[in-house]
């Protein structure tokens, strides 16, 4: 087993944005968060975790998804921040961004190139499991319910100017790598497209 100190340079290793969190305490947790996570898991390597069963390993994995998520945020909500003189917590957007998905390391384990639903993924929803890992963290409750939010199949709307950002971002990055495998995206649901 490696060292906390090897671990903890895995995990800013695969997701090199969580420096940017200035709140080392909270930073310090985001890894965390993703070490319990990995050690909840089936898989050997956060790298090789997927994010969608359906997409093959090849197509996004967790860690690029997650990736992709933290970028567009910091992005979008600079944005946000710079023309519509709105405030954004840059902290806990960037760790709700960070672990909005970190549970789905426990809801899917790895099978073939494509992963399957666990046990506990086939009863506990990753943003539920992911909400209970930050809160047994001291995570903060507004990033804790950036977690929870961030979902389709949690009917429950953001609380927050972070959370709207987020959600767009993460509904953003599922589609564009949905429709490129062929399967349906979130965005027809809104449109209502037959």
């Amino acid at each position: 087993m490696n060292s906390l100190a090897d671990n903890e340079e895995y995990i800013k290793r695969l997701f090199p944005l969580v420096e940017q969190i200035k709140d080392t305490l909270l930073k310090d947790k985001v890894i965390e968060a993703w070490l319990r996570a990995w050690r909840d898991s089936t898989w050997e390597r956060i790298e090789l975790a997927v994010f969608r069963p359906v997409l093959k390993v090849s197509e996004c994995t967790l860690v690029e998804h997650v990736n992709v998520v933290a970028a567009g945020v910091l992005y979008v909500g600079q944005l946000i921040h710079e023309n519509f003189r709105l405030p954004v917590d840059f902290d806990a957007l960037l760790a709700g961004a960070l672990l909005h998905d970190v549970a789905k390391l426990v809801e899917y384990g790895p099978k073939d190139d494509h992963g399957e639903r666990t046990d506990i993924g086939k009863m506990i929803h990753h943003a539920f499991y992911g909400a209970h890992i930050a809160l047994d963290l001291g995570i903060p409750i507004n990033i804790v319910e950036l977690i929870v939010a961030h979902t389709p199949q949690n009917r429950a709307l953001p609380c927050s100017i972070e959370g709207i950002i987020l959600d767009y971002l993460d509904f953003m990055a599922y589609d564009v790598v949905s429709f490129n495998a062929g399967h349906k995206i979130l965005l027809s649901a809104i449109k209502r497209q037959p």
